[in-house]
């Protein structure tokens, strides 16, 4: 009998980006509850954060244990060395997840117009797949700004260099473990490729300026396309709509790369 699975999510989350692209990349049959943020602790099951997975009842949280649960209940094949998985899915979280959210987050410097762009983008896509009050978008760059956690993960990376900066050192490492592998973490898919993969695609997807960075190196680009594929696919092939694609068509700027 097939598990009752439901994701919490934002469709601006990058870490619940990560849990749904696995549960694609694992063809499992799945819900997705969008949550409106107005109504995070009354909505979610667990915990005050996104994403939350409930498989048969059983509440699971923080994306990396979320996606270690997928793995333990449905196992790849092959598998690739776990610690080197970890290590490398670690390295990529700290550095990629703080340079997604510095594309919306308002700093002293030229950037902040192209912040706020991109934080009324991320608005727009609330309000259509959560219900966020069309009142808030124009103050959506403060909000971000506001937020404990986003701080919390974008503060530090301030002192060490610029966005740009800091996420091409993240594409320089991607390129590296990529210029020895086909894959991040050996020769085969493993679960650092689907995350890297849904933290690259949705800012991509939802068109965000300066996203589309990583198009621009032929090796990565050359590791995104089968993935994105083989997840777009995935999405595709579900005709009951049993498998919710990463981000819905009519909220997305940008097309599928092996289709552009």
């Amino acid at each position: 009998m097939a598990s009752e699975i439901t994701l919490y999510s934002y469709p601006t989350s990058p870490f619940a980006a990560k849990v749904h692209a696995y549960l694609l990349y694992k063809r499992l049959a799945f819900r997705v509850h969008y949550v409106n943020p107005l109504k995070l602790t009354s909505t979610l099951p667990v915990g005050q954060q996104i994403p939350v997975l409930t498989i048969d009842g059983n509440h699971y949280a923080d994306s990396s244990s979320i996606i270690n649960e997928i793995e333990r209940r449905w196992p790849a094949e092959v598998t690739a060395q776990q610690p080197l998985i970890d290590t490398r899915d670690q390295w990529l979280t700290e550095n990629m997840v703080p340079t997604l959210f510095r594309a919306a987050f308002m700093e002293a410097d030229s950037s902040a117009f192209k912040a706020c762009r991109n934080a009324w983008r991320l608005a727009a896509v609330m309000r259509k797949a959560c219900g966020v009050p069309l009142m808030l978008t124009p103050g959506w760059p403060l909000l971000l700004r506001k937020q404990p956690f986003i701080r919390s993960l974008v503060l530090p990376q301030i002192s060490q260099g610029s966005a740009p900066e800091q996420r091409q050192k993240m594409l320089r490492q991607m390129k590296h473990w990529l210029s020895e592998k086909p894959y991040l973490a050996g020769d085969c898919i493993s679960q650092v490729d689907i995350s890297a993969y849904g933290m690259l695609a949705m800012p991509y997807y939802l068109g965000l300026e300066d996203a589309d960075d990583f198009v621009r190196c032929e090796v990565i680009k050359a590791w995104f396309e089968p993935i994105d594929k083989l997840i777009c696919d995935s999405a595709l092939q579900a005709t009951d709509n049993s498998r919710p694609p990463l981000l819905a068509a009519q909220w997305c700027s940008r097309l599928p790369l092996t289709k552009a």
